[in-house]
């Protein structure tokens, strides 16, 4: 009997010894939890960047290329359908921006399975709507800047302490709890953040890429430098069926100058970067899409996405559109036309359409041109 007693005296304490490591490693995390030692990059998958990611997906037919860039007002969002059924979607517009981003993220009543979702940079008007995105979409894939957020720490401290944080506001913290609760595999962008598809359908093959064209973000500590949140913008070039699509975020005029000055000493690179279309820079500012920046783009259309004479900046600004001019590039704008989609077929024909031509008179004047006809504009615009 006491043989028995001392056993069951022995499962005891180790009993009660298993709970207090139990508990004292939940209280060891909790603790790292709440104050960022804990590399929850790890925990949620996160990775510097997916370099030169090369592969083939067999279908039973290749479809066009699609870019949808959405009339959401002040700000940005990109839908890109690819040939092969993939979808990728580039920032999310303002917190107003939800119910456009439902009608083309929505087809035939079945909502879109997002493979890639970028944030070009922590600009309310970029990311605004981005945690409605993934509380009501399936996303498998997130591109982000590399900018801390101070804020709430009551998620993965990872998706906090990484970066540099020139402006982390509260839409952006809602952005990373959407990201970390989605558990995606997640990317900080740079220069070499590429990847590339083959694409098959019995005897035909055709192949897209998307190349993050960064030279001055060789490594995330590029960022280091910018003061300045737009300058923190991811730069892609999108090429399919021999045509190139630059989208460019917010960059503004420092990212500008170390783009230029790069290739001004590597101009062996130069003719990479002769795009057909361009999505304009930060809505048309006079801050971005200066003359040497434009020269070596040399866009044969360009896409400006703004709201109609929109607050004090008022975008698209007589210089920025100027300068479009002069390289003789053909203007689309969400703000007078609403919706701006463009198709690239197969065999690498373009077309553009536009969900009006109401007011395409005034495609080449600035927003301070044309406030006078502001509601008039926007009034048609709410029956489109």
């Amino acid at each position: 009997m006491a043989k028995r007693k001392n056993k069951s005296k022995k499962y005891y304490y180790i009993f009660i010894a298993i709970i207090l490591i139990v508990v004292l490693v939940v209280s060891l995390l909790d603790y790292k939890f709440r104050f960022g030692i804990i590399d929850w990059d790890k925990v949620f998958q996160v990775e510097t960047d997916s370099s030169g990611s090369k592969e083939s997906v067999e279908v039973d037919e290749i479809g066009n290329l699609k870019i949808t860039f959405m009339d959401v007002g002040q700000g940005d969002a990109i839908l890109i359908n690819f040939p092969d059924g993939k979808n990728m979607l580039i920032d999310a517009g303002e917190n107003s921006a939800e119910d456009v981003l439902d009608k083309y993220l929505t087809v035939n009543g079945k909502k879109l399975v997002l493979d890639y979702v970028v944030a070009t940079h922590t600009d309310d008007d970029h990311i605004g709507s981005m945690d409605y995105v993934y509380e009501n979409y399936q996303v498998n894939y997130s591109y982000r800047p590399y900018v801390k957020y101070s804020g709430d720490y009551t998620f993965g401290a990872g998706f906090i302490n990484e970066g540099y944080h020139p402006k982390a506001t509260p839409t952006y913290g809602d952005y990373l709890k959407g990201v970390s609760n989605e558990g995606t595999k997640n990317v900080f962008f740079t220069d070499d953040t590429d990847f590339s598809f083959t694409v098959t359908a019995g005897d035909k093959t055709c192949e897209y890429s998307i190349d993050f064209v960064m030279p001055y973000v060789k490594t995330l500590d590029g960022f280091k430098d910018f003061s300045n949140s737009n300058d923190f913008s991811s730069v892609m070039i999108l090429e399919f069926a021999g045509k190139k699509v630059m989208l460019t975020g917010d960059m503004e005029k420092d990212a500008e100058k170390l783009f230029t000055d790069y290739y001004a000493k590597n101009t062996s690179e130069i003719a990479s970067l002769d795009c057909d279309v361009l999505k304009v820079a930060h809505h048309g500012s006079a801050t971005s899409s200066s003359m040497g920046f434009l020269n070596l783009i040399q866009p044969e259309i360009s896409v400006i996405s703004c709201g109609v004479c929109h607050g004090k900046y008022k975008h698209p600004t007589k210089q920025a559109l100027d300068n479009l001019i002069a390289i003789g590039s053909t203007i689309y704008r969400t703000d007078l036309q609403g919706t701006v989609t463009l198709v690239i077929t197969p065999s690498g024909e373009m077309s553009f359409t536009t969900q009006t031509h109401e007011f395409d008179d005034l495609l080449l004047l600035d927003a301070e041109s044309i406030k006078d006809r502001k509601k008039e504009i926007e009034d048609f615009k709410e029956n489109l």
